[in-house]
């Protein structure tokens, strides 16, 4: 309830004091203990408005639900880094068994003689290094006209 007040500065809740003061005077005492009376009453009726309704219980169950979502995400998250990982590290393998397996390959190739093989000429992997790709040998210029 307070929470209303929290945008007023000293100045406004000091001219809200004074005219509660002029508009009240001497009963200013009774008028703060009636409010405070009636404040009461509409929390205790609140409680039990919340209560019956069962909004706390609501709220709660919706707590223990975004939790357990929170924890089945989590959970899912981690297995998927570790499946990750697991990839990660079977391709480095994959990458470093040929590199170790091709000196000894070298070698026994050096040892024996044999004739050289035709090789064929490298197709470029991507887009960006066929020839199609390259860029025109004049410049273009735009005209405006």
């Amino acid at each position: 309830m307070l929470a209303l007040f929290d945008n007023l500065s000293f100045g406004e809740v000091l001219i809200g004091g004074l005219i509660a003061v002029v508009l009240f005077g001497k009963n200013l005492p009774q008028a703060a203990a009636k409010a405070a009376v009636q404040l009461q009453r509409l929390r205790r009726q609140m409680g039990d408005l919340r209560k019956d309704m069962g909004i706390d219980e609501q709220i709660r169950e919706a707590e223990r639900e975004m939790r357990a979502a929170m924890a089945e995400a989590e959970r899912q998250a981690f297995a998927a880094e570790r499946a990750a990982r697991e990839t990660e590290q079977e391709l480095r393998q994959g990458l470093a068994a040929p590199a170790l397996a091709a000196p000894a390959e070298t070698s026994a190739a050096h040892s024996t003689t044999q004739a050289p093989t035709e090789t064929t000429p490298a197709t470029p992997t991507t887009l960006a290094d066929s020839p199609a790709a390259a860029p025109p040998t004049e410049p273009r210029t735009a005209s405006f006209g």
